[in-house]
């Protein structure tokens, strides 16, 4: 292979590298068309201060390759008459349940129903092939909102908890709730689609 065409294929890799978008791309979403989800139908989401507290978590497995978390959607609407805080988690899967937490991020909940965004401050790996999970927990007693089901609706499992995560109930259910998951593809995977141009043209030029 000439030397020159070396230089210009690492050049090329090197360029791409640099310029990898610092935003996230869909690795996984349960929103329909045109970011449709119910209107109606969702999962009630309390702090401590109501009769029976809920948290919140939606089991989902990314397709493809592994990538760096970015950010988190879901369509949220308050259910007290100011919007409360409360705070999105990724959680690795301990046996079919909720685990260990590997990131958070705050939102808060509007009065109207709407998709808000977590930005995660912290660079997580997702491994395509694995299950998480993505939770909602009420940041203060007060905190209560409905997190939207989707529409048309998901299958899949999702899991509640009334004492703060420390025990979770899992459950089937034909329409979890409306959410996204936003990564960023790991630079790793662009360096191989790289040496595998170098190895074509190698190919092609022996």
């Amino acid at each position: 292979m000439k030397p020159l065409v070396v230089f210009v294929a690492l050049f090329l890799i090197c360029s791409i590298l640099t310029t990898v978008p610092a935003y996230g791309t869909i690795v996984y979403t349960t929103f329909g068309s045109g970011d449709s989800y119910s209107t109606s139908a969702g999962f009630a989401c309390k702090g401590s201060g109501y009769s029976t507290q809920s948290a919140l978590a939606m089991k989902f497995q990314i397709n493809g390759q592994s990538c760096t978390l970015d950010s988190m959607e879901l369509a949220l609407a308050s259910n007290t008459s100011l919007a409360t805080l409360f705070e999105v988690k990724l959680a690795a899967d301990n046996a079919g349940t909720p685990g260990a937490v590997l990131n958070s991020a705050q939102v808060n909940a509007p009065l109207s129903a709407a998709i808000v965004t977590a930005d995660f401050a912290n660079s997580t790996l997702l491994q395509t092939q694995t299950n998480y999970w993505m939770c909602l927990f009420p940041k203060d007693p007060k905190s209560y909102c409905v997190w939207r089901s989707s529409s048309p609706a998901v299958s899949g499992k999702y899991a509640y908890s009334n004492d703060t995560g420390q025990n979770w109930n899992v459950l089937s259910t034909s329409h979890i709730a409306a959410f996204r998951v936003n990564a960023i593809p790991e630079p790793a995977t662009i360096v191989l689609f790289g040496l595998g141009f170098l190895a074509l043209v190698k190919k092609r030029r022996a």
